[in-house]
């Protein structure tokens, strides 16, 4: 993606005034390839840094199934509910453990999908399959 790579320069500057921008250099690569699952990640970091915590949660989901992204989105996962999930109490803590729980359930959803598909895909005759599958990416390996 043309638009990826200054997104990643401008967020790792920390300039809340450039979370415009870069939303709509995610966006427009967003637009360009539909398929490209590392827009997620991406968004989530902008959302974080604007303090848009239930947005940067749906977001960090989807790119913890991206394979590209799904590496350091569990780290900034782990890392994130570790901290909401031991600091909240009250009515905050059991909002945020009902969120984490059905982010839980969704995450294990998908994987169950993706590996009845694998299934289905290998019974059928067919290679390239799963959250690895490539073959609906064009991107350039450097």
């Amino acid at each position: 993606m043309y638009h990826y790579q200054p997104v990643e320069l401008y967020l790792t500057q920390h300039n809340p005034s450039l979370n415009i921008l870069c939303r709509s250099l995610i966006s427009t690569a967003q637009s360009i390839d539909p398929t490209y699952c590392d827009v997620h990640y991406q968004y989530a970091h902008v959302y974080f840094q604007q303090t848009k915590y239930l947005l940067f949660e749906e977001e960090s989901k989807r790119a913890l199934l991206c394979p590209f992204t799904m590496g350091q989105a569990m780290h900034n996962w782990n890392k994130y509910w570790k901290v909401v999930l031991n600091s909240d109490s009250g009515e905050d803590g059991k909002s945020a453990r009902i969120r984490y729980e059905k982010y839980m359930r969704e995450i294990k959803m998908e994987i169950e999908t993706v590996e009845r598909e694998e299934k289905e895909k290998i019974k059928n005759g067919h290679e390239n399959v799963g959250l690895n599958d490539s073959s609906n990416s064009d991107r350039d390996e450097f």
